[in-house]
């Protein structure tokens, strides 16, 4: 029964890439042999960059004599990397698996479903470590610093350290299953733990550049204190330079912990699983309802659909996310941005406009995300409901449309007047900013729909098939960015000759004239499109 489950669950992991999941329809080889190399150079890229942080590294803790010193600052490296790679992931596998009800309605014992699904977690925080130890252990013994017995020490802590990166995945998963059973809304909770996901990631790449010259400027104290303390961290580090045992302390100590965590996940799992959800209850109140007009119903519909998914709110709208938290940091660096600016040359000054590149800048992030590409593939197999429904094909087109604009532009517009009452931007120049944007929120809308309209796709088995994939998407994502960097440039250019605020308007026009031509399409042809959809 286990090796089925086991073969079950490898046979899962090789249809991620011979089947497309647009339609479940299987790729071709040439398709399969693409992904292969496009994975591969993305490892390789991720492997020499941490090659390149392990050489001054080395260098470092060699000329200080604290080689064990290197092993620790990289085995930290590797859980963090490992922990930021699996724990959604793990979630995913263990407790939220769409054939969790099947394998438990089957006499199958709950602890053998789950060794399976840990075996697929060990694998992938297998994969994570490898990328961050493995060129530590390259750029080591290249430089002749170990010996035969450390790197089999080195090697087989590999597999340790995956299986550390694998229990402490379990139990973040464990406590993301036990929090999503005791809350309502958990699309809008997924969301709010993958932006800390994302932050903690981007911060802790962006900071990576900067440990060698730190670790190098506090060498001797960071030794000082993880030798004092003969903690787990120094015992690995020794036993990753070859000492027998540290080494084997721990290992016993990380396998006992596996061995534990294993044993509390199986005599939980099946209590997880079928749970009910404890959160609140909706409890019926009698109360007089308001009638609402049919256009006010489809955006109320639209609204709906975005939060109830969290693929859909990530991705459609990465770019409001960004305008959010740039509000918030430039409340919080008020000072050092005003600072910033009057410290700017009256030659430098002359050269750049402020209010064009604030105005540039908001065009640029908000092409980052669309929901009009793929607002008509989402509808899928159900766009029945919409085509039978007495309501024109045209306004439900235009709710999908003011759907993109308002998610849009309410964060652009925050984020827009926050910097011009810090850097004192004129009324006038405000005003025009928030028109030239709403006029590129107008045309990208327009056009991601009439993408989506003739190129739709209602066959899909994941709705991440359409929202981050397929001919709409990408090109909606490229010709936004392009639009962008175009409409940047013209108002470099034409600021500098007329003024800030005529630019804008100048600007402002024919993206003005373009999203009426996209609407008069979308309104005759597009709904004609869309009524023949099936």
């Amino acid at each position: 029964m286990l090796k089925a489950l086991l073969k079950k669950e490898f046979s899962q992991l090789g249809q991620l890439f011979s089947f497309s999941r647009q339609g479940g329809k299987k790729r071709s080889t040439g398709a399969v042999v693409g992904m292969a190399i496009l994975l591969g150079f993305s490892l390789l890229c991720v492997l020499f960059m941490f090659y390149g942080i392990s050489v001054p590294l080395s260098l470092v803790t060699a000329q200080s004599g604290a080689d064990w010193l290197y092993f620790v600052l990289f085995g930290i490296m590797t859980l963090l990397f490992g922990v930021l790679g699996s724990a959604f992931l793990t979630n995913s596998i263990l407790y939220s698996a769409h054939d969790n009800e099947f394998l438990l309605s089957m006499p199958i014992p709950p602890s053998k479903i789950l060794f399976s699904r840990v075996v697929m977690v060990y694998l992938s925080s297998l994969l994570s470590c490898t990328i961050v130890w493995l060129p530590a252990v390259i750029n080591f013994n290249v430089m002749g610093f170990g010996s035969v017995t450390a790197l089999i020490f080195q090697i087989l802590l590999l597999f340790i350290l995956s299986a550390l990166v694998t229990v402490i995945s379990c139990l973040l998963g464990w406590g993301i299953a036990l929090i999503s059973k005791r809350i309502h809304n958990k699309s809008f909770i997924s969301v709010i733990l993958s932006l800390v996901f994302i932050g903690v990631y981007y911060l802790f790449i962006f900071r990576m550049r900067e440990l060698p010259n730190t670790i190098l400027a506090n060498i001797d104290h960071i030794s000082e204190i993880l030798e004092g303390n003969k903690n787990p961290v120094y015992y690995f580090g020794l036993g990753a330079c070859g000492e027998v045992l540290p080494f084997t302390v721990f290992t016993l100590a990380v396998l006992l912990l596996f061995a534990l965590t294993y044993f509390i996940l199986s005599k939980t799992i099946f209590g997880i699983l079928t749970a009910e959800h404890s959160g609140k209850k909706a409890v019926y109140h009698e109360k007089q309802s308001k009638q609402s007009g049919i256009f006010a119903a489809l955006i109320k519909k639209e609204f709906k659909r975005y939060f109830s998914s969290a693929t859909y709110m990530l991705n459609s709208n990465l770019g409001s996310f960004i305008l959010i938290i740039g509000a918030i940091a430039a409340i919080i660096k008020a000072d050092a941005l005003q600072s910033l600016i009057s410290e700017i040359p009256d030659l430098v000054s002359s050269f750049i406009s402020i209010p064009a590149v604030i105005a540039a800048i908001l065009c640029i992030i908000c092409s980052m995300g669309s929901y009009t590409c793929a607002s008509v593939s989402l509808e899928g197999r159900t766009i029945w409901v919409l085509q039978t429904m007495p309501v024109a094909a045209s306004a439900v087109l235009r709710a999908k449309e003011l759907m993109h604009i308002i998610l849009n532009f309410i964060p652009a517009i925050i984020l827009g007047v926050t910097l011009a009452v810090i850097l004192q931007i004129s009324f006038v120049e405000t005003i025009c900013i928030a028109l030239l944007v709403f006029c590129f929120l107008w045309f990208m809308s327009g056009f991601g729909l009439m993408m989506n309209l003739l190129k739709p796709n209602l066959e899909w088995t994941n709705e991440a098939a359409v929202i981050k994939q397929g001919i709409p998407a990408t090109v909606t994502s490229f010709t936004g960015l392009l639009l962008g960097l175009i409409v940047g440039g013209l108002l470099y250019l034409l600021a500098l000759a007329i003024g800030a605020a005529p630019a804008m308007l100048i600007v402002a026009l024919p993206l003005a004239v373009g999203a009426l031509l996209f609407d008069r399409w979308i309104s005759k042809r597009g709904a004609e499109i869309f009524s023949t959809l099936n």
